[in-house]
């Protein structure tokens, strides 16, 4: 039941490019092309891809493996399970329910609007592909798509200051979208995992159709050479692998807090870091594999568009000046929102017949809406089982599990009313930038900081018990100090450069100017990230006051009892290196070698001893011979007893 709700929840997708001009951040496809509403400005595709798999290396896999393990060991949600591991640390499992909570609010707008194109996909002839008569006709010609997306769909305003309208037509497709994952995850893991297996799977089928279609069209080969040929001048600047540091957190769905709630649903004794390892792969695998299909129709695109201006002398509207490239044709809406809505939904257009662009238009929405409505399920999946869970909250018990799940998606619903007006876009980069983006690296940290407070010997007794070995050394050097590093360097660098650039409090209007947000703008951007950061400190202070009055958190117990486990390891000894640099004594398990051979049941013993004519002792059983790793609770209380 884990797996595909982990690979839904992978799915990130292209940053937000507010102008259209594809110099934002992108790293092509995360299992799919959802696009990702933020990312820092001044970077590449092609400069993005080789920071994005070092850095999914060196942050992602050591991260997951670690919130996989924490879940799987401390089941619950993760304020439980950050709880239970310390007291002191349930203020960070916090954050990472109100980091899931902001991104839910805002990331059903980005299903919504796939939804809004889906239907529209049933019309005669695409709307995006004509210009009605009006005063805005000689706009619309210059590029339909885009003025359809942002004119017709969102109705955008000029600016966030301007007055607020709520767009009718989007914002019912926002209350359909909530309808629909509440029916999806009222049932608990079982209808979500029936749901999700299908909208992670169907993605691929989709992508297959693309790539076969895309890579035979012309200009497939530039639009290819464009996202994977390195540029290696923009790979040595400090903001490209910050790009990929946002991005890997994002796509991989790191300090959100639905990994843990998944992994506790696995058995105790899992190989929980194998389905991580598998997850990480997928993931990156799947980001090459919708690159291919997807660039090679937007290398086709621009290139119609390219020979198109040669040929009539830049005449026609859309066409670039004189000395343009096929580059910059490709570099238009190649990223963000633009990818998807402007760029592809114009190239399916105008494949084939018109029943075939329509086909195609159905498919290439069905697939977004499937793939977000995965991702969706992945967010809440880091909420939902703190709000249920919480025993302080007794009047959830009388409501029960759905009325619990519909009270938030009722109160997230009203809440996206603010994405679905004409100044939606400016609130969800509100949302993305101050209330997720900036947040997460310092979730990650806290995560790490709480392995050290916990300590590396007892989280590494724990991942013994449930993976069959001890963490491999790469994972704890990563754990311990490369990605706390890293992570440090990129939180630090963030600030420096926002506040040098002057973009602490800034933003971009569709004009491309750059504007500093209202007072309230502000303020709510503040609060955001408070509400990120701040539980962690909150949680510390709440603990300590109510630990001076007597009075203790509880956090509960995992549902298995993990002496019965402990008794059952065989220890082994650490090596000099990994007492020195990880702090770990010298047995994983010291009190298990004390410990005699096992007692053997008294009617084999007679029988050995009749058969061999003398008596000796009975020999110790090996490893294998106990039955599995599952621990033998009769031998335990029989040992038990033979001691008192």
């Amino acid at each position: 039941s884990q797996s595909p709700v982990l690979h839904g929840g992978c799915a990130g997708g292209a940053a937000h490019d507010d102008h259209g001009d594809g110099d934002r951040a992108e790293v092509p496809g995360q299992p799919a092309p959802l696009p990702r509403p933020h990312a820092p400005p001044h970077v590449g595709h092609r400069s993005v891809n080789l920071p994005y798999f070092t850095v999914a290396v060196l942050e992602a896999l050591p991260m997951m493996i670690m919130e996989t393990a924490i879940g799987q060991r401390f089941r619950g949600s993760p304020l439980h399970c950050l709880g239970r591991m310390h007291p002191l640390m349930w203020g960070i499992g916090a954050c990472m329910c109100a980091v899931s909570a902001l991104s839910a609010m805002y990331y059903v707008i980005l299903l919504a609007w796939a939804l809004v194109y889906f239907f529209n996909s049933f019309q005669t002839t695409l709307p995006w592909t004509v210009c009605n008569p009006g005063p805005e006709f000689d706009q619309c010609m210059i590029d339909p798509a885009s003025y359809y997306f942002v004119h017709q769909m969102l109705h955008r305003a000029p600016s966030i200051e301007d007055s607020f309208q709520v767009v009718m037509h989007v914002y019912l497709a926002v209350l359909i979208c909530w309808g629909v994952v509440f029916l999806c995850i009222r049932g608990g893991v079982a209808s979500t995992a029936k749901v999700v297996y299908f909208s992670s799977l169907f993605p691929y089928v989709a992508l297959t159709v693309f790539l076969v279609i895309g890579v035979q069209l012309p200009g497939a080969k530039e639009g290819l050479t464009f996202v994977f040929k390195p540029s290696f001048e923009k790979i040595l600047q400090p903001a490209t692998w910050m790009a990929a540091t946002e991005q890997v957190f994002f796509s991989c769905v790191i300090g959100y807090g639905g990994m843990m709630s998944m992994a506790s649903k696995m058995p105790v004794k899992n190989k929980g870091y194998i389905d991580t390892i598998i997850v990480i792969c997928v993931n990156c695998g799947t980001s090459l594999y919708s690159a291919i299909g997807i660039f090679s129709l937007k290398g086709h695109i621009a290139y119609e568009t390219y020979q198109s201006c040669r040929e009539n002398a830049v005449a026609e509207p859309g066409c670039k000046q004189v000395n343009a490239t096929l580059d910059d044709y490709i570099r238009d809406n190649s990223a963000g929102t633009g990818l998807i809505y402007i760029t592809l939904a114009k190239a399916v257009a105008t494949l084939g017949s018109q029943y075939v662009a329509l086909s195609l238009s159905m498919l290439l929405f069905m697939m977004v809406v499937s793939i977000g409505l995965a991702s969706q399920i992945g967010n809440l999946e880091g909420i939902l089982p703190a709000a249920k869970d919480i025993p302080q909250f007794k009047i959830l018990e009388k409501v029960g599990s759905s009325g619990v799940i519909g009270a938030c998606i009722l109160l997230f619903a009203v809440i996206s009313v603010i994405f679905a007006s004409n100044q939606g876009e400016f609130f969800v980069d509100l949302f993305d930038n101050y209330g997720c983006v900036l947040v997460l690296s310092f979730v990650g940290l806290m995560e790490l900081i709480a392995i050290r407070v916990y300590g590396m010997r007892r989280f590494d007794r724990d991942f013994k018990i449930m993976n069959g070995r001890r963490v491999p050394m790469y994972i704890k050097l990563c754990v311990l100090y490369i990605t706390p590093v890293i992570l440090v360097v990129s939180i630090v660098w963030s600030f420096t450069q926002k506040f040098l650039d002057g973009t602490t409090f800034a933003y971009n209007d569709p004009a491309g100017v750059q504007r500093t947000l209202p007072w309230w703008a502000i303020v709510l951007s503040v609060a955001l990230f408070l509400l990120g950061v701040a539980w962690a400190f909150i949680g510390i202070v709440v603990t300590r006051c109510c630990e001076r009055k007597g009075v203790f958190l509880d956090w509960g117990e995992p549902d298995f009892n993990y002496e019965l486990y402990v008794a059952d390891m065989q220890p082994e000894r650490y090596s000099r290196f990994e007492q020195l640099f990880f702090g770990v004594g010298e047995w994983d398990f010291p009190e298990n070698l004390a410990k005699g051979p096992e007692p053997v049941p008294l009617d084999t013993i007679s029988e050995k001893t009749e058969s061999s004519g003398h008596t000796s002792p009975p020999p110790t059983p090996s490893p294998s011979d106990r039955g599995g790793s599952q621990p033998n609770e009769t031998m335990l209380e029989a040992s038990s007893n033979d001691k008192e």
